[in-house]
């Protein structure tokens, strides 16, 4: 795969980790919802639900903004520069919190991690904000929220990073949100690519895809709302040249928060067999993946199918 391509996928997939935010629980109200679960494979359709919400965090509204539409989501230049970008985490009772990060070499930035940086006042349609970063960057940004889901930043800085490449660029830009359009190569697999409600996230759409710009073809799951901006990357350890098998849905932790199973088909030397990856939701909202339970999941054999790997998970997960 081309190497600037790769590594666009790969850095966006740790900032846009870092963009969702907690919004009240929802109950699931898919018909495929089983024992608290929803799984799709291979031979289920796909469904939609073209007047979901993309998340529900708080709504403020002032005149005719409404700032819901502008929260959870990263923003990257119009002109397609990615050296700097941003993601706002939260808009209530006139504050706005936000982490704003700069990478340069043409990748999207992705080190948001739930993290903030700059904090503000915002009145009407503009925002007031302070920026102060952990590279020493220091100053203002003055955010416009425009109704047709762009941004007008404009960055100042009072102090500067020693690393030139940290420096978020000064100066007016027009900002839109990230979107699977931005992403070369990316073709959508959408008997795997469905709605789902999702705790705090509300009525999100599941992303199965495969990245076919290079020669080799990873397949990527986000999570988007319905106009397929992109509010979470997953980045999956998965092998090249894979085919997704199933997803579900279900809460294997007894947390009251649903976790992801997915099961790939991998056509190796031996052959096809199945691989398990398993990603857990915390309380932010964020979706953790830890390698030593893919591991014994697979090594067990039982992950063939969705029903083994939460047999195996219900009686294995805390050893």
């Amino acid at each position: 795969m081309n190497k600037k391509i790769l590594l666009v996928i790969i850095t966006a997939s740790v900032l846009l980790a870092g963009c969702g935010n907690k919004v009240q629980q929802n109950e699931q109200s898919s018909s495929n919802k089983t024992n608290g679960s929803q799984t799709v494979s291979n031979s289920s359709n796909s469904s939609s639900a073209t007047n979901a919400s993309a998340t529900n965090n708080t709504v403020t509204r002032n005149n005719t903004i409404n700032y819901n539409q502008y929260i959870g989501k990263t923003w990257i230049k119009k002109n397609g520069n990615y050296n700097t970008s941003f993601c706002i985490s939260s808009i209530a009772n006139g504050k706005i919190t936000g982490y704003l990060s700069s990478l340069y070499g043409g990748a999207v930035p992705t080190t948001y991690d739930f993290k903030k940086n700059f904090t503000g006042t915002i009145n009407k349609n503009t925002a007031q904000c302070q920026l102060s970063d952990s590279n020493g960057n220091k100053g203002t940004i003055i955010l416009v929220f425009n109704q047709n889901d762009e941004i007008k930043a404009t960055i100042n800085l009072t102090a500067k990073s020693q690393n030139t490449d940290m420096q978020p660029q000064e100066g007016t830009f027009e900002f839109i949100p990230y979107n699977l359009s931005s992403i070369k190569g990316f073709s959508l697999l959408k008997n795997q690519s469905f709605m789902v409600n999702l705790n705090s996230w509300g009525n999100v759409r599941f992303v199965s895809g495969k990245l076919t710009a290079g020669n080799h073809i990873p397949v990527v799951f986000y999570l988007t709302d319905t106009k397929g901006n992109i509010l979470f990357d997953f980045n999956p350890s998965l092998p090249y040249n894979a085919d997704v098998n199933a997803v579900s849905f279900v809460d294997l932790n007894k947390d009251r928060l649903k976790d992801i199973i997915i099961i790939v088909d991998y056509n190796g030397v031996n052959g096809v067999s199945q691989l398990a990856t398993v990603y857990f939701q915390k309380v932010d909202g964020s979706f953790i993946n830890y390698p030593n339970i893919d591991e014994k999941i697979n090594n067990s054999g039982n992950n063939k199918s969705v029903k083994d790997v939460k047999n195996y998970l219900s009686q294995n997960l805390n050893k």
